[in-house]
């Protein structure tokens, strides 16, 4: 396995892919979840947000140094070695057997969604979320029979 692959498939995270899954590829994923631990599904949303503000439609609204990519990268991949060649070897090693490459985007995906729930389910964001309601002109959203609140 390369890791060339790996990252390929890490980098997949960051958008939504319709994927079919294989049975082996839904045993990684179960596995892929089962062992990270809040702290590593944080991680894994601070990777994600970091590799998407590099974008330059998005780069103006953070202000990450160098210093701070690199080390949420160091955490990433640490994170992400040890998932596949520790916690998650066997599914990893069946799952690549009877799956390939493929499995990768599909796993990790499924782990991306898992983290990124949890995160956005902090009251905080649920509330930050809807702050753009505020700019609704209602009576337009009401001529359509459509809720404003």
């Amino acid at each position: 396995m390369k890791a060339g692959t790996v990252a390929a498939a890490l980098a997949l995270l960051c958008v939504s892919v319709p994927a079919s899954a294989g049975v082996f590829a839904d045993d990684l994923s179960r596995c892929l979840v089962a062992q990270t631990s809040d702290k590593d599904k944080a991680a894994l949303v601070r990777w994600m947000f970091a590799t998407v503000s590099l974008n330059p439609d998005v780069a103006d609204i953070s202000s990450m140094g160098d210093d701070d990519r690199n080390k949420i990268n160091r955490a990433m991949g640490a994170l992400v070695q040890r998932l596949v060649t520790q916690s998650c070897r066997e599914q990893t090693t069946v799952a690549v057997k009877n799956e390939g490459g493929g499995v990768f985007a599909i796993s990790f995906q499924v782990l991306g969604q898992v983290a990124a729930q949890s995160m956005l389910a902090h009251p905080s964001v649920s509330k930050g979320a809807g702050a753009f309601t505020q700019y609704f002109d209602k009576k337009a959203f009401e001529e359509l029979g459509l809720p404003t609140q």
